[in-house]
């Protein structure tokens, strides 16, 4: 399913102009629009003030991701990585050791349902 979605979803216009795919972006953003507009919507125009400019971003280093990271998000770098911490030593230790734990405490080797 992963599979599927990946190849038929699209890539956000702002990530193709980031990785300086702009005549995919806009590809993109005139079929948004076109869908919206298909749909039995009008699209008011779009406020010169509000307008961004989004230039390919140069490549990235490590360095650049900790202090975006840390310096900018620090609190939901924090969250983020409790969230990866807790999954990795309670989720994940559950469920890997689930088996053990029936074979070797409970004496459940190949008859689970005896056991259950």
């Amino acid at each position: 399913m992963i599979i599927f979605v990946r190849r038929n979803l699209p890539e956000s216009p702002r990530w193709q102009v980031m990785n300086g795919r702009t005549e995919e972006a806009e590809k993109s953003i005139n079929f948004i629009e076109h869908e919206v507009e298909a749909g039995g919507k009008t699209l008011p125009p779009v406020d010169q003030s509000k307008i961004m400019e989004l230039t390919p971003a140069e490549d990235i280093g490590y360095v650049a991701l900790v202090r975006v990271l840390f310096r900018d998000y620090p609190t939901r770098s924090v969250y983020a990585a409790a969230l990866m911490i807790t999954q990795s030593f309670l989720y994940n230790a559950i469920f890997f050791t689930y088996s053990l734990v029936l074979g070797k405490i409970y004496g459940c080797r190949r008859a689970i349902r005896r056991c259950i």
